[in-house]
């Protein structure tokens, strides 16, 4: 399909963009030449805009997978809509594969917004605590915004792991049809 294969497209380009952010967070501000950061900014500071690419591109393999398998989805950047809105067996395989990713986890890996440890969540559960993220990050400067994703209990490994899990399956899925 190629509206299918649009969507997919563009959810890898904005995988991809996210994917060269998270490396340059890691890198310090020599390491990022001849791309100078402004003086007020340290590479950690790009966390934001990798975020929001990063769940940018997870909406986009949802609604990939969603004209795949109905011809439609949802006009929604709710991740937890687009969740729901696919079949049972859809669901049942992100869970699968996601309970087969999280046995590497180390405890000590697992843990809430304030450091204590805690159970790793199930995808379902994942996408509604981050089903907004994609507006919360883009105005994480407004306090109503930064206040929501306090109150979220969604943090390493779910905010990495998952997206990852999502886009493995809906590539398989889309890209073998």
């Amino acid at each position: 399909m190629k509206a299918t294969s649009s969507i997919l497209e563009t959810a890898e380009k904005f995988w991809f963009a996210s994917q060269c952010l998270e490396y340059t967070v890691t890198l310090s501000r020599e390491e990022i030449e001849p791309y100078p950061l402004p003086d007020t900014f340290e590479t950690t500071d790009l966390g934001a805009p990798m975020t929001v690419l990063r769940v940018f591109s997870l909406e986009l393999y949802l609604k990939a997978l969603l004209k795949e398998r109905s011809g439609d989805y949802p006009y929604t950047h709710d991740l937890s809509e687009l969740f729901e809105a696919l079949p049972e067996s859809d669901r049942e395989a992100f869970e699968h594969r996601w309970r087969e990713r999280e046995k590497v986890f180390r405890e000590e890996d697992v843990f809430d917004i304030e450091g204590n440890s805690r159970d790793v969540k199930g995808v379902g559960e994942v996408l509604y605590n981050i089903r907004d993220h994609f507006e919360n990050w883009r105005y994480y400067f407004d306090s109503q915004h930064a206040e929501r994703l306090v109150e979220r209990d969604t943090v390493v490994p779910e905010i990495f792991e998952v997206p990852q899990v999502i886009r493995d399956y809906v590539r398989a899925e889309v890209l073998e049809e």
